[in-house]
């Protein structure tokens, strides 16, 4: 039994925590509106737990990571303190980090951000935006560039995870200098 649990932890980690919302298919093509890569990121507007609106639209001229995720979702709570520290380190060279919260107890959400010193905005009422961007599991995270075009999607966690992240985002600062 011990070990059916230990595999079923571990599968849940590196795969991520399924959701079936959508039908949502990813096109392809240059300079269109879509979820694969080099196309434009579909805007949405959204309210952060203050009630200011934030649209993606207004940051443009920033890489952008829309990372959709939840505090019941483990390998999301594993994950956060990465991109807290990712944030603390990139954002004066340009990152924005949008939370894309799908949970709905509001205390249980502001809690968790407090906890974890998240400083970044966490944007609530998630559950639409997430169908719009074919998410089935969390966490799932969209970098997107300056011009607003989708450079990168990771869907699940697994250790190094991160560092495939960071090293889009260095490759797309590298980009940007030369």
């Amino acid at each position: 039994m011990k070990k059916f649990v230990f595999l079923l932890l571990f599968l849940l980690t590196i795969s991520g925590c399924g959701r079936a919302e959508g039908n949502t298919k990813e096109k392809e093509g240059e300079g269109k509106i879509g979820l694969a890569k080099s196309m434009i990121a579909p805007d949405f507007t959204l309210n952060d737990m203050e009630g200011y609106e934030h649209s993606l639209s207004d940051y443009r001229g920033k890489v952008v990571l829309v990372d959709f995720w939840a505090t019941w979702c483990p390998p999301c709570v594993v994950e956060i303190p990465y991109f807290v520290k990712f944030y603390d380190k990139y954002k004066e060279k340009g990152l924005v980090i949008l939370g894309m919260s799908l949970d709905t107890d509001e205390r249980r959400l502001r809690n968790f951000i407090e906890d974890k010193n998240m400083e970044y905005p966490v944007l609530v009422n998630a559950g639409k935006v997430s169908v719009m961007y074919a998410v089935r599991a969390v966490p799932t995270a969209y970098l997107i560039d300056k011009d607003g075009r989708i450079v990168g999607k990771f869907v699940g966690y697994a250790p190094g995870h991160e560092k495939k992240i960071e090293e889009t985002f260095l490759k797309l600062l590298e980009k940007e200098n030369e």
